[in-house]
């Protein structure tokens, strides 16, 4: 086995134990995604402010194509997330989507 197939099966591995079932821009086929909630520090001027944020893994082999505006809801927490800016592909072939919560 090659590395690269090694890498990918790993990374199904962890998304099949760690992710949720999503539904991408209303698909009916679910994707298994990974919400990640972290806090951010910003500073505006003398200040330091800490930001929370929120992003989407999603692997490229289950969403080719992530655009800004897409939308996922995940099934397990009924929660519905929008893309707000460009994604970024890792090196595992994984989405990074900066999102926020479509209320």
């Amino acid at each position: 086995m090659s590395f690269p197939e090694a890498r990918a099966r790993q990374q199904a591995a962890v998304f099949a134990r760690l992710g949720e079932p999503g539904h991408w821009n209303s698909a009916t086929d679910p994707v298994q995604v990974r919400l990640v909630e972290a806090d951010d520090m910003a500073s505006l001027g003398e200040l330091q402010l800490i930001v929370p944020t929120m992003a989407i893994r999603v692997r490229k082999a289950d969403r080719p194509d992530v655009q800004v505006d897409d939308t996922c809801w995940i099934v397990a927490i009924d929660r519905t997330f929008r893309v707000t800016s460009d994604p970024m592909l890792d090196r595992n072939g994984v989405w990074v989507c900066p999102v926020v919560e479509v209320t």
